[in-house]
């Protein structure tokens, strides 16, 4: 290899540094602007009072409402999961405050009344 051919190769991967520099730089630059879009906080316009020292409380962040969307979910089928599964039937034990067992009772009738299947014991 000459002295002009390498050169012309330590330039060329010089010139690939600079780029793949930049890229990354471009591509950090992307991603914090994508997190900000997700992470966007959303003023409730329902609450005009900008003197009102609370106003920050009704603030959103959305990725705040996915996260607790999706806890409560996992939790949801994680307790689902505990069940046992009789011809379609998820059948389990559960705890029900005493004050809300005649509320609960209630809805149990009237699924019971819209389904004769239910069986309730």
């Amino acid at each position: 290899m000459s002295n002009q051919e390498v050169q012309r190769r330590v330039q060329d991967l010089e010139r690939r540094i600079i780029d793949a520099k930049s890229l990354v730089v471009d591509s950090r630059l992307r991603l914090k602007d994508y997190l900000k879009g997700i992470q966007k906080i959303i003023d409730r316009p329902d609450i005009d009072d900008a003197k009102d020292p609370d106003k920050d409380l009704f603030l959103i962040s959305v990725l705040e409402v996915y996260k607790m969307f999706l806890l409560k979910e996992k939790a949801l089928y994680t307790t689902l999961n505990k069940f046992k599964i009789e011809g379609g039937l998820y059948i389990g034990f559960c705890w029900i405050p005493t004050l809300d067992n005649q509320e609960v009772m209630r809805h149990v009738e009237g699924l019971k009344d819209k389904n004769r299947n239910i069986e309730i014991p």
